[in-house]
């Protein structure tokens, strides 16, 4: 990436001969909470509108073991974005689920319904080298266990797998929805993990916040997304 924040990946628009019309360089948003600072700083996460990404697992790899055409079909939301492309390119908010495979070498994948993606190490590291790159906030919603967890010590133990990989990284709680971006930087942490069961969270109150409120809009026509989003934001805003 360069100083400007293009991705170095480039859109060909073509005619139907293949005659390439206009050529786009996608750019890239690695800091843009920090380039903002001045403006956003001061406000409450409940506030602010953050873009994130649907099923952020959800990407290709050549390891990709699924059957590739089942995959590219139905679980790949993605495409060959990471999550820390997906990051640069601008999203502050994961969407995480979980599964656990006691009888496998790797046991807590990251997953799109009851498809292992990617193991959840590998998530977390590049995540993890993101906030140290740039001193974003990244919020890293796990807020479903697809599969396992079938005893509540499972639980236990992914909390602590977690803490290995983050700790040192994962806001606390303490600073609330209410705190502002000026408050968490000032914490010197920069990952909001939010954790999908209450009991959980009762037993870290240092580490997890409770689960973040989701919804899916499943509609094609962005003005009718646009519409909804600004119908939400000022009833919101009231309510807070």
């Amino acid at each position: 990436m360069d100083s400007a924040g293009y991705e170095g990946y480039y859109v060909h628009l073509t005619t139907p001969a293949g005659i390439v019309v206009k050529t786009f360089c996608m750019q890239g948003h690695p800091t843009w909470m920090n380039d903002y600072r001045s403006q956003i700083g001061d406000i409450s996460l409940i506030q602010l509108f953050l873009p994130g990404t649907y099923q952020s697992v959800g990407y290709m790899t050549e390891e990709s073991g699924t059957d590739l055409e089942v995959l590219r079909k139905y679980f790949i939301t993605q495409g060959w974005e990471d999550v820390r492309s997906q990051l640069r390119l601008g999203a502050r908010y994961l969407d995480i689920r979980i599964s656990e495979y006691v009888s496998s070498n790797v046991r807590f994948w990251t997953v799109h319904n009851i498809v292992k993606m990617h193991p959840l190490k590998n998530i977390l590291e590049q995540v993890r080298k993101f906030v140290e790159d740039t001193s974003e906030i990244v919020i890293f919603d796990i807020h479903a266990f697809q599969k396992g967890f079938r005893s509540f010590k499972a639980h236990l133990d992914l909390v602590e797998f977690i803490r290995n990989e983050i700790e040192d990284l994962m806001v606390s709680p303490s600073v609330g929805w209410n705190g502002t971006l000026n408050q968490i930087w000032a914490t010197e942490r920069r990952i909001i993990v939010t954790y999908g069961n209450p009991t959980v969270v009762d037993i870290f109150p240092n580490h997890l916040w409770s689960a973040s409120r989701f919804r899916i809009h499943y509609v094609d026509d962005k003005n009718e997304v646009k519409e909804y989003l600004y119908s939400k934001r000022f009833e919101k805003r009231l309510d807070s």
